[in-house]
């Protein structure tokens, strides 16, 4: 075999068009089964001279054989590689493109790119419907399950007493098909007063109920103040109170995994499957009967602080989440004998938004609090609010436009992803903010922002456009009390702010 060496790009060229190179046996990307099964028939013909041809009104003996080929076990073995050949071409290419993130279109390869780019995966969002919780209040005070957290002694034989009773978060309520579940545990209170008239005195109850968030395990909740709105009435003497609570469609599952080593060198690695859309998931750690919720990171090669209890997740596919924990010597490690339990939340997403009038359904267990209680529930808004989880080809966009912008706002492109982004994930009503540039120079830039804000009806609410405003850095808050250059500056959300 003999080596040749070129000195400039039209040696190379000269050297192959003298070269007598055979490309009749290359099966090309565009080539389809006939065309391959074409070359085997003449690769038999060069090989055993047999007339590679159509058949004509002058057959001879090569034509007879060539048929004869086609319809016998040749002819069968041929039309099998050739679909084989052409099926591993395929295969090669498409696992090619799954290389790269702009051609990449399997799911799995999206949630590693997500991963290498520490892009965390969207989830889906649960609706949201308000509904009133009616009870009467002679139940609500004498319910056996009612517990005693205080209690102030105002003579040997009387004490005023504060009770509380609990509504699990773990409650079903069913709408229709659907099964919504409460944020939070909802902690209703009942305190005795002392109270004196005409003389007299007697106790009276006050009743008051509160969401207890002490968990902070649900990531998706538009709850932001703890207390519930809590009313009453008298219907034919009898009093009544209302409280208005908030339900999510979800349904909860637990898979629970038992720690029997902690080796080092094994690996742990646990998967849990579920169907319909992921809302959330939240992973506890059980050891000696406390359980501890762990910080989930997306990405592996975050290092968290030395005795954070912490864990790494990540989506092997659509329908599959896979737990793991570190390798490294002072990263946390579950214990033997302990336990790992992954509560995931699924929901229906946009099919859980619909209008609904008649009275919910609440399935309560034996061991309920409120079981053999007379309880009403109606709802005080429809089910809104839910979407789907994004698809893997939303993801692969969202990933490009991260990696374009590298986490700076630098050219117009970059505001335009940015804010393209904002509009998507925290839309209301369809409403969006978009930036015309007016100026962007040597000596300054400067953009207009503009906000379509519509109402729940899809109607635009009218806005009016502000010159440039001029705040004091006092306005603003950063890591430090007031912000500074190094930290940068922020709004403080919710803030109002007037332009008279």
């Amino acid at each position: 075999m003999s080596i040749e060496y070129f000195s400039n790009e039209e040696e190379k060229r000269k050297f192959l068009e003298r070269a007598e190179i055979n490309t009749d046996s290359i099966i090309k990307v565009g080539s389809t089964s006939y065309d391959i099964k074409d070359k085997w028939f003449k690769l038999v013909n060069d090989k055993f001279g047999i007339k590679n041809m159509d058949i004509s009104t002058d057959e001879d003996i090569n034509d007879v054989n060539l048929n004869m080929l086609k319809s016998g076990i040749f002819g069968y073995i041929n039309e099998i590689n050739a679909h084989e050949i052409k099926n591993a071409i395929y295969h090669r290419n498409i696992l090619y493109d799954e290389h790269f993130l702009n051609s990449a279109s399997f799911p799995s390869s999206i949630y590693n790119f997500a991963k290498l780019y520490n892009v965390p995966i969207r989830m889906a969002e649960p609706a949201r419907m308000d509904v009133v919780l009616t009870i009467r209040k002679t139940d609500l005070i004498n319910m056996p399950s009612r517990k005693v957290i205080s209690s102030d002694m105002i003579n040997k034989d009387k004490a005023l007493r504060t009770y509380e009773i609990t509504l699990d978060r773990d409650q079903e309520f069913n709408v229709e098909d659907f099964k919504f579940l409460l944020p939070y545990d909802i902690k209703i209170r009942v305190v005795e007063n002392l109270v004196t008239k005409n003389g007299n005195d007697y106790i009276s109850e006050s009743i008051t109920a509160i969401y207890d968030m002490n968990d902070k395990l649900f990531p998706f909740s538009e709850v932001l103040n703890r207390n519930i709105k809590v009313s009453s009435d008298r219907i034919n003497g009898i009093e009544y109170y209302h409280f208005r609570i908030s339900l999510f469609q979800l349904e909860r599952e637990e898979h629970s995994f038992d720690i029997s080593s902690d080796d080092m060198m094994d690996t742990m690695f646990f998967d849990v499957d579920f169907e319909g859309e992921l809302a959330g998931f939240n992973v506890y750690y059980e050891y000696m009967g406390e359980v501890t919720p762990l910080k989930m990171y997306f990405n592996n090669y975050n290092s968290p602080k030395e005795k954070e209890k912490f864990c790494y997740y990540n989506f092997a596919n659509e329908n599959n989440i896979t737990i793991s924990f570190s390798n490294l010597n002072n990263s946390f490690r579950p214990k033997s004998n302990s336990r790992i339990t992954v509560e995931v939340l699924t929901t229906e997403g946009e099919d859980g938004n619909f209008n609904y009038n008649r009275e919910v359904n609440l399935k309560l267990e034996n061991d309920n609090a409120f079981k053999n209680t007379p309880i009403t529930l109606l709802p005080a808004s429809s089910s809104s609010n839910g979407k789907n989880k994004p698809k893997a080809v939303e993801e692969k966009q969202r990933i490009i436009n991260k990696l374009l912008t590298r986490n700076a706002i630098i050219l117009d492109t970059d505001i335009d992803n940015y804010f393209k982004e904002v509009n998507e994930d925290y839309n209301v009503n369809d409403s969006k903010v978009s930036f015309v540039k007016k100026r962007n120079d040597i000596l300054d830039r400067t953009y207009g922002a503009f906000l379509l804000l519509k109402d729940g009806e899809g109607k635009v609410l009218p806005t009016n456009t502000a010159p440039r405003v001029k705040f004091d850095k006092r306005y603003f808050s950063g890591i430090t009390q007031y912000g500074n250059p190094i930290d940068g500056y922020s709004i403080h959300e919710n803030s109002i702010y007037i332009y008279d």
